[in-house]
């Protein structure tokens, strides 16, 4: 069963033919099972570089679902791991991004609110970047550091959850985890008033690649919450049962550049 969908966002950006859809989000957590992302659950901005295997992995991408699936009350959370950015002598950092937005825009243009977590990262330096939230909308917007990472671990191949609450309809609780569980960091910033249902994004800056994983969606119905939190952490345990940690990687891998 599908998590419940209110309202739209984004014009459709790409078409998947031949190949059987899988994943979508079921019981409020999406796992990209599969090799072919859910077109009815995803839009895609041309020119980007997709591939889901049995997790979604963007390069120089942008993926919004195509409806509004994070109410007031409730929160997304994702995990991810960055395995390339820029080279350093190209001037410009890698950034990956994690967002709540109303995605009037395809690009998600100045027109549209974003509620942003994004991590930036210079390619010199795997073992250094950091944690940012972004408040974004025509009015303004605001911003600070949420965590830095600079630690013998590094930050390519290393797993993060990055999670964005909706406590009300003008407060943003941004939360960065690393593979443990334990957080990194925490901040909470404030906006104009969205009374509506928001959509979940997420984004990789050019020749930036980053895999995400085991979506999850909250909602503020009663006893929700606990369901939904028991589940996810049910199949973290899961997958990294299977791998050792990390995610599953097989060889077949289905490739696609949209637009």
């Amino acid at each position: 069963m599908k998590a419940r969908i209110i309202g739209g966002c984004v014009a459709s950006l790409g078409l998947f033919l031949s190949e059987r859809a899988e994943a979508a989000f079921v019981n409020g957590i999406e796992t990209f099972d599969g090799q072919v992302l859910d077109s009815s659950t995803w839009k895609i901005r041309d020119n980007s570089v997709v591939i889901q295997n049995d997790s979604l992995i963007l390069t120089s991408a942008l993926v919004v679902t195509a409806n509004a699936v994070v109410p007031v009350g409730g929160g997304a959370r994702t995990q991810l791991i960055v395995s390339q950015v820029p080279d350093i002598s190209r001037g410009a950092p890698g950034t990956v991004s994690v967002h709540l937005t109303t995605g009037t825009g395809a690009d998600l243009s100045t027109d549209s609110f974003g509620a942003e977590l994004y991590l930036l990262l210079w390619g010199g330096n795997a073992h250094e970047g950091s944690v940012s939230a972004l408040i974004d909308h025509p009015g303004g917007g605001s911003g600070l550091i949420v965590a830095h990472i600079a630690d013998s671990e590094g930050v390519i191949g290393r797993l993060f959850t990055f999670e964005i609450d909706r406590p009300n309809s003008q407060q943003y609780q941004f939360t960065v985890l690393d593979s443990g569980g334990n957080v990194l960091g925490s901040k909470m910033l404030a906006a104009e008033s969205i009374p509506g249902a928001l959509c979940i994004g997420f984004s990789t800056s050019s020749e930036t690649t980053a895999t995400f994983d085991n979506v999850m969606i909250t909602t503020p119905e009663p006893g929700s919450l606990s369901v939904l939190a028991a589940a996810w952490l049910g199949l973290l345990r899961r997958r990294r049962a299977l791998c050792g940690g990390a995610w599953r990687w097989t060889k077949r891998q289905s490739i696609k550049r949209y637009g």
